[in-house]
């Protein structure tokens, strides 16, 4: 709707516009067929961020309008997962709260799964799934942990050379992806770690957005990435074993 419209719309994936992330992707593609894949995400503590910026908070919206709001959200996921795994509700939405930009990011890196192969949940706030894009291995851990620090990377074994992309904390300014890279020089090993640059992502991010709006340049985020990720959470909970409400 947004392109028949001519309207300019694009998901606030900021992760993809991260220089280490960018570099990341260029040291990946440079390792060929990666033999396995593994993107992990223990999210720090969120309570942190109250200390770092300053807040305003909206007081205005009635209390009945807001549960007539949450109610549609719940009858919506719930018609999206179907019956038989409508349980895993809160797993679901916590999956696209914490982690919907890990599904991003792996979809950036490696396109679109050919199949879920195995998806549990192991925790109350906490899953496991393995992802096969063509024929490789991808293994996806997400949980909501307690870390005073943020556990988040993507790490691809190659033939030769791995390759670990690290996050930074989301709520610290400038502060870009770390990438670790292990390889061959000769016949010794060598790893060396590429520092992120000061700058951050969010930042690119909305100048991309202001030369799609000024300049027609095409959103590197669009709306149907985001749908294919929603699609992609849907698969890994009806992965699971069946859950009703």
């Amino acid at each position: 709707q947004a392109e028949r419209s001519g309207l300019v719309a694009l998901v606030g994936y900021m992760k993809f516009y991260d220089p280490g992330y960018e570099t990341g992707l260029e040291r990946i593609a440079a390792i060929g067929r990666p033999k396995s894949i593994h993107v992990h995400d223990f999210a720090g503590r969120f309570d942190r961020y109250g200390k770092l910026y300053t807040q305003t908070r909206i007081a205005d919206v009635p209390a009945d309008m807001l549960a007539a709001g949450r109610d549609a959200v719940a009858r919506r996921v719930e018609a999206a997962l179907g019956a038989d795994h409508a349980g895993y509700r809160d797993l679901y939405l916590l999956l696209l709260g914490l982690s919907s930009h890990d599904l991003a990011v792996m979809r950036g890196a490696f396109g679109t799964p050919d199949r879920v192969v195995h998806a549990q949940q192991t925790g109350p706030n906490q899953l496991l799934a393995v992802l096969d894009y063509g024929g490789v291995p991808c293994l996806f851990d997400m949980a909501l942990a307690q870390y005073e620090w943020w556990d988040e990377w993507i790490h691809v074994h190659g033939e030769r050379d791995e390759v670990r992309i690290e996050f930074q904390n989301p709520y610290f300014r400038n502060a870009s992806a770390t990438v670790r890279v292990r390889e061959a020089i000769g016949e010794t090993a060598s790893e060396r770690v590429i520092p992120g640059v000061p700058d951050t992502s969010f930042r690119r991010e909305w100048q991309h957005f202001a030369d799609c709006i000024l300049a027609g340049a095409k959103p590197r985020t669009p709306l149907s990435g985001g749908l294919a990720d929603l699609d992609l959470a849907v698969q890994i909970v009806q992965a699971m074993p069946p859950k009703r409400l």
